[in-house]
């Protein structure tokens, strides 16, 4: 991941599919704090590609992926 990409957030309840979208701010990088964490990301909800997606969110069938890896939000 590289400042400016583009983060999906994928929800599987109520339904799965991709509901929040936010905007990489800086490279990934280790939590000195937490060394069980494999790396932390820095970035920016993007409020009107939100609200689009919470009003019609893009079901994982739609987006024709295959695996999609997953993470944990902690703050």
């Amino acid at each position: 991941m590289s400042p400016g990409d583009r983060l999906w957030f994928f929800f599987s309840q109520p339904e799965s599919a991709v509901a929040a979208l936010a905007e990489i701010d800086r490279e990934p990088y280790e939590d000195p704090e937490d060394p069980g964490c494999s790396y932390l990301v820095e970035v920016t909800l993007l409020p009107d590609a939100t609200d689009a997606l919470y009003g019609s969110p893009v079901a994982r069938e739609e987006l024709g992926l295959g695996q999609v890896r997953s993470g944990q939000c902690r703050r």
